[in-house]
């Protein structure tokens, strides 16, 4: 107490000697309490943000004042596409480049305006154009889309400032799989061995069979691998593996210039199929694979998937050419369809994404045996794997979840020296591509998913309900007394009067599901007697 006695007296002592420093910290303080605008926010009508080429994009722009008013000068709102590729290294293997897919600006309020009201909303709508590419993240190039809104603005003092507030959007262009040929569906069989020793006198032979259902899927679905492993050697396989991998492409003009293009493979998930094969053994593999959730392949119309494919070796971009059964295969175009592709719009891209599995055999540490398998990732599963009452509807969109790819990362979307009012999780933004839980064809990691997922939904809106006749209650009872209750898709929190719960909400809390009861239940942040009761959502336990 002595001590914190003295520093307390010696603080106040040496603001007394120097009153400078006194003047200086009333200035900070009342600087700080000059503007008056503590809200400046976009929303839009698609909480997941996620939009297809064509789509109208509906928003709101939301102002809240902390007291009096401001005087706006103008109000104006920017809506771009930026597609950027930054590869660094010798001079045949570097590509920096940028391409402006989008830029719309259009002004709100474009003459001085005085704000008198707490809070204030501006509507605005604009629709997407056709031709863009789908947002991709990668750490050598992506594609971003965003929206900024800018308020240059006087305080309650007469100061000018100026604000901005931002909110990204992930765009997918449509890969529809009832639009491709029907070879895709069809199953296909794929055969490699190793021999060993003179004329495999000696060492023996090992033999990898592999049968496919298909070779086109949507994210969420399952693909099976039947076949089986021998091991005819004297050497032991250590494991068989499936390696689902992302190829990239970077260049300018891709579909045009295939030849002078830099590739980067990116592994997004491996499944193992066998393990320790000993000698003389013989294992099946019966295995049905997760689709990941990923940015859908590219669509191309003029180009076809080549022999010769590009990988990276040491940090280098090497060209390399392979040769496998299914040699084409990827291509869209080069294979009739069910329905013409000719009309889809022509995109000048930087990058083109195709997906294939690689199936390897390890033994001593190195890949001995490596299939393969082109595939394709569409946007719109087939019709016919839809249940009956989505297969009625005309929009399979109805059906899909969006959801993070585990591999990206957050783009920021406004420089950190800009002032803003956002929260943290608008200043940047993660991509989320459609994800299907509820087909015939469905993994059983992504029903079990979609069950959990439609749960929480289904007791999320139970528990909106009850709050809101909750709260409806208790601002009849004593309007002065109640705090504001926002209800929104990015931060569904819900503020409590603090006073003590009703008959009326004990008896509905009781009668909710037994899980979603011990979920709110468990911590008490989580209960609904709580200062802030939290709403579960889908994201936490995906």
């Amino acid at each position: 107490m002595v001590r914190f006695a003295r520093r307390v007296i010696a603080a106040g002592v040496s603001i007394s000697n120097n009153p400078g420093s006194l003047n200086m910290l009333n200035v900070a303080t009342s600087s700080s309490m000059k503007d008056n605008l503590t809200e400046f926010m976009i929303d839009l009508s698609r909480k997941d943000c996620c939009f297809s080429p064509g789509d109208t994009l509906h928003g709101r722009i939301h102002l809240k004042l902390s007291e009096g008013s401001i005087d706006i000068t103008s109000l104006k709102i920017t809506l771009t596409g930026l597609g950027r590729v930054n590869i660094k290294g010798k001079r045949e293997e570097s590509l920096q480049k940028s391409l402006i897919y989008m830029k719309k600006e259009w002004t709100i309020i474009n003459s001085p305006t005085s704000l008198f009201e707490h809070e204030r909303s501006y509507d605005f709508e604009d629709t997407l154009p056709e031709s863009i590419p789908s947002s991709f993240y990668s750490s050598k190039g992506h594609v971003q889309y965003s929206i900024i809104a800018v308020l240059e603005y006087k305080n309650n003092d007469g100061e000018p400032s100026m604000v901005k507030a931002v909110r990204g959007i992930t765009v997918i262009e449509e890969l529809d799989l009832n639009k491709l040929s029907k070879t895709y569906f069809e199953p296909i069989s794929e055969f490699e061995h190793r021999k060993f020793g003179w004329f495999s006198c000696f060492g023996g032979q090992i033999r990898l069979t592999l049968n496919i259902d298909r070779t086109a899927f949507v994210c969420g679905e399952g693909m099976s691998v039947v076949g089986r492993i021998e091991n005819k050697s004297d050497r032991h396989v250590e494991r068989v593996s499936a390696s689902f991998q992302r190829i990239i492409r970077f260049g300018n003009y891709i579909e045009q210039n295939t030849e002078n293009t830099l590739v980067d493979i990116q592994e997004m998930q491996e499944d193992i199929l066998a393990m320790y094969v000993e000698e003389g053994a013989s294992i099946k593999i019966d295995k049905k694979i997760h689709i990941p959730p990923v940015v859908p392949s590219t669509p191309s119309i003029g180009s076809h998937f080549r022999e010769s494919q590009r990988e990276e070796h040491g940090g280098r971009f090497h060209i390399r050419r392979k040769s496998h059964l299914l040699t084409g295969r990827l291509s869209i175009s080069s294979q009739r369809s069910r329905t013409s592709l000719t009309s889809l719009p022509q995109i000048q891209r930087l990058m083109y994404i195709s997906y294939k599995y690689s199936v390897r055999v390890k033994s001593g540490g190195v890949d001995i045996i490596t299939i393969d398998v082109p595939i394709i990732i569409g946007s719109k599963p087939l019709v016919d794997t839809m249940s009956q009452d989505f297969s009625l509807r005309r929009d399979t969109n109805c059906t899909a979840v969006y959801k993070l790819c585990k591999h990206d990362r957050a783009i920021p979307l406004l420089d950190s020296k800009e002032r803003t009012l956002c929260n943290k999780a608008q200043l940047q933004h993660l991509n989320k591509y459609p994800f299907f839980s509820d087909l015939s064809t469905s993994s059983k990691q992504s029903k079990k998913l979609g069950i959990i997922a439609n749960t929480i939904r289904a007791e999320n809106k139970v528990m909106n309900t009850i709050l809101h006749s909750v709260m409806d209650e208790r601002h009849t009872k004593s309007a002065a007394s109640c705090s504001a209750v926002t209800v929104s898709g990015d931060s569904p929190d819900f503020i409590d009067t603090g006073s003590e719960p009703t008959h009326r909400e004990e008896v509905a809390f009781t009668k909710l599901d037994p899980l979603f009861q011990r979920a709110f239940q468990r911590t008490p942040e989580n209960s609904i007697d709580s200062p802030h009761p939290k709403i579960l959502k889908v994201e936490d336990l995906l």
